[in-house]
């Protein structure tokens, strides 16, 4: 019975530990009067399954209630982050929409917070979309670095081929097209990009990893830093989006081991993002 509660409580509902407190006060005071006023209307049982409603029901709204705070906080960042965004690229025409699959409003803050510090003269990008778009349109605003972003989606990297063209970035990002391989690494098989015809530069000093699909097979991002890592620059930042999901905190977690020269920030978003710096 104590198991049920704990994963209720705990993994279905999602309750932080520290306001179980409160809803097991509010149930206890709501199931003794419950509990007292049937005991002299000769209702006993009828008030015990009561109480057992009671604490579900409060456990439910309260529930609720956090999630909606949850969103309202969400909300909140985003709109100060598009705002933060918009303000510092001073785009001529509305920039690409940062929605869906697209990458989030706070994945290209985190980008352009650090192209903004680091002033990184080669970004390499895994997974081209809008971050490609605003990083490029941001570099061009500075006056310095390029983007090389590989994608293996044929459709996609039509219509950020032509993006690029319609903003007027494509001197500044290179966009390849790299189909998805096998490659065994430390005997696991994964499914990523095809680096054979992928101009690699020598030192990377930004590499940002939003591909491919984690739907491919376990671990789907972790190839990056394996067959990337000899090529980046000593102080480079890696930026893997999706850091919230189950993956991709195992993956973080393995590189570390792998490179414990590696510190790690995580970034709250709606998806997550993690932030990786050589040191």
């Amino acid at each position: 019975m104590i198991k049920f509660f704990k994963k209720l409580l705990w993994e279905d509902l999602k309750i932080k530990r520290s306001d179980i407190k409160i809803i097991f006060s509010f149930t206890i005071l709501a199931s003794t009067l419950i509990i007292t006023a049937g005991f002299f209307l000769d209702l006993l049982s009828i008030s015990v399954l009561l109480s057992f409603f009671t604490f579900f029901l409060f456990s439910g709204f309260y529930h609720a209630h956090g999630l909606v705070e949850e969103s309202i906080q969400h909300t909140q960042q985003k709109n100060q982050t598009l705002f933060s965004i918009y303000n510092t690229i001073e785009p001529k025409i509305p920039l690409p929409l940062m929605t869906g699959w697209a990458a989030t409003p706070e994945l290209i803050y985190t980008i352009l917070k650090e192209i903004s510090f680091q002033k990184p003269i080669t970004i390499f990008e895994i997974g081209s979309g809008s971050s490609t778009i605003i990083s490029s349109l941001f570099l061009k605003k500075m006056g310095n670095g390029k983007v090389i972003s590989i994608d293996h989606d044929d459709k996609y990297y039509g219509q950020n081929k032509a993006g690029l063209e319609t903003y007027e970035v494509d001197h500044i990002a290179e966009l390849y097209h790299a189909p998805l391989k096998k490659y065994t690494i430390k005997d696991s098989e994964y499914l990523w990009y095809n680096l054979e015809n992928v101009p690699i530069p020598d030192k990377i000093d930004l590499l940002v990893i939003d591909g491919p699909p984690f739907k491919l097979n376990p671990n789907a991002r972790y190839p990056a830093l394996p067959l990337l890592y000899k090529h980046l620059n000593d102080k480079a930042v890696i930026i893997l989006d999706d850091a919230d999901r189950k993956d991709e905190g195992f993956i973080v977690r393995k590189w570390a081991e792998e490179h414990p020269e590696l510190t790690i920030e995580f970034i709250g978003s709606e998806k997550g993002v993690a932030i990786l710096r050589k040191n």
